[in-house]
């Protein structure tokens, strides 16, 4: 019984099965249920290899493995979950470039259905890590003067 039962939950997810409902009703993408195919962030956040932003996946992006989509699954991801103030300056080029890690600063997103705030962007975290990465810690790197 466990081993159909098993087969049933892969098909559907591999059927595209890959929402899940928010407690306010709205569609969230499940990096969990991606996980399995051992795609790097970068597959579907495409920004983030050429400039400050990853940007989230549309619908073309997904569209390459899926071939069909209900009207829900078309509205992801709905909600943006770290933030940065507009003083600070971050580049997810440059830290890609640097080698760094993505679950450093967003956690182990694909253990999870839904992505919530698992490492919250601190300065403090940001400025333990270039000093553990031999990193600049001066200002002027992650803040515009001017501001």
């Amino acid at each position: 019984m466990t081993g159909i039962r098993s087969l049933a939950i892969l098909t559907l997810l591999l059927a595209g099965a890959c929402m899940i409902q928010a407690s306010d009703d709205a569609p969230r993408f499940s990096h969990r249920t991606h996980a399995p195919l051992k795609m790097p962030c970068t597959k579907c956040h495409t920004g983030a290899e050429k400039g400050a932003a990853a940007r989230f996946p549309g619908e073309a992006e997904c569209k390459v493995c899926h071939t069909k989509f209900s009207a829900a699954q078309t509205t992801f991801p709905t909600k943006r979950v770290y933030r940065l103030p507009d003083f600070v300056f971050f580049s997810h080029k440059v830290h890609l470039d640097a080698k760094a890690e993505c679950a450093r600063c967003h956690g182990d997103v694909n253990a999870t259905a839904a992505v919530t705030l698992a490492v919250p962007p601190t300065m403090k975290m940001c400025v333990d890590c270039h000093r553990e990465t031999k990193a600049s810690i001066e200002c002027f790197v992650c803040h515009e003067i001017s501001q």
